[in-house]
């Protein structure tokens, strides 16, 4: 794990000398599930091919049943996000209709409100990735309060300038939605007012993070516009 931490290139070994199907079988043992998933985390970061043969493993089933673990449900949430942005639509085939992602959506809720940090802001990334990489016609499903409640509250938690962009991208994501839907205008305006969005990201451009700040900017001109 450390060194696919470090480079890389070394998911693309373990593929091609075979490992990875015993990698995914350590998944099976408690005494190796910490240090597996963390591994199989940067292995979703391989190539689309790669993605491919784990999640025809099972993968993504094995995740969902971690997610209900504490222990292991952050490190799940992360593998989630990772396997969604490398291969939306092989994901999205699993929970591509509107009734199985609102049932995933109140799920992953229950664990942005946990007091527990990692499990709070891991979850809530998942849920910034969901709408970032699945179908657009789902946009309007997310903006409502509760979500919105929940990508606003890890500004607060954290500075990792991943997690922070990755949600910036989602609002300014929602603001072209409902720019080319104004009958929602209203109802987006009250729930960026109620949950203090603009303070916050004001906040955040005063960082020393040139990117954070740049990002930052980003968001605020799109809401202007």
């Amino acid at each position: 794990t450390e060194i696919t931490n470090q480079r890389s290139s070394f998911c693309f070994i373990l593929f091609d000398c075979g490992a990875v199907p015993v990698i995914f079988q350590l998944l099976d043992d408690p005494n190796y599930i910490t240090s597996a998933l963390p591994l199989i985390g940067n292995l979703c970061l391989s190539s689309r091919e790669h993605v491919e043969k784990l999640i025809s493993m099972g993968l993504i089933t094995k995740l969902r049943s971690f997610l209900s673990q504490k222990e292991y449900a952050s490190d799940s949430y992360w593998c989630l996000s990772n396997l969604t942005e490398a291969a939306p639509d092989i994901v999205s085939k699993v929970i591509l209709n509107e009734e199985n992602m609102s049932k995933l959506v109140e799920y992953i809720l229950k664990d942005t409100q946990s007091t527990n940090i990692p499990l709070k802001k891991e979850s809530t990334f998942f849920l910034a990735t969901l709408i970032m990489f699945i179908s657009r016609n789902l946009q309007r499903a997310f903006i409502k309060p509760g979500i919105f409640e929940a990508l606003v509250s890890v500004l607060d938690i954290t500075d990792d300038s991943i997690v922070i962009t990755r949600i910036f991208y989602v609002f300014i994501r929602f603001m072209a939605h409902v720019e080319n839907n104004l009958n929602e205008y209203d109802s987006f305006i009250k729930l960026v007012t109620d949950c203090h969005l603009l303070e916050k990201i004001d906040r955040i451009s005063k960082f020393d993070d040139q990117m954070l700040v740049t990002k930052s900017h980003e968001v605020q001109n799109q809401f202007h516009e």
